[in-house]
């Protein structure tokens, strides 16, 4: 359930950062604070990063132009940062790399805890505070 503000989770203290899940069991489909909406399988999964020193987990998703979020046209890399962060489980699956960015989804499924499924790579991590970076140049 969202808090008015609806930048947080009511129950367990998970802070949103400029994007609003479309769903609260779901970050697979987001608007960012200007309005525009952000599916992850309209991208590719480009990196995975998790710094435990800083407790930080970042996950980066290159868009095409004709897949981007509306206010950035020209096509963009989104970051989504997830602090106080803690890998609990990363199974990988040597398959095909020709799709392994390929994002099936990203839920939210108790306290804190995250799991995301691509082709090739499931993770499960816990975070209090998910963050959204969109940079318009392709990096």
């Amino acid at each position: 359930m969202w808090s008015a503000c609806g930048r947080t989770w009511e129950t367990d203290g998970v802070e949103l950062v400029g994007l609003q899940p479309l769903s609260a069991q779901n970050l697979y489909e987001f608007a960012l604070e200007d309005g525009s909406s952000v599916h992850l399988h309209d991208g590719d999964c480009i990196g995975i990063s998790y710094q435990p020193s800083q407790a930080r987990f970042t996950l980066s998703f290159l868009f095409e132009p004709r897949w981007s979020p509306a206010t950035h046209p020209a096509g963009c890399t989104v970051r989504l940062i997830f602090d106080g962060a803690e890998i609990i489980e990363w199974q990988h699956d040597p398959g095909p790399q020709a799709e392994a960015g390929q994002c099936s989804d990203l839920r939210y499924c108790k306290p804190r805890v995250f799991t995301l499924d691509l082709l090739n790579d499931q993770l499960s991590f816990a975070a209090t505070r998910v963050s959204i970076e969109v940079d318009d140049s392709r990096s």
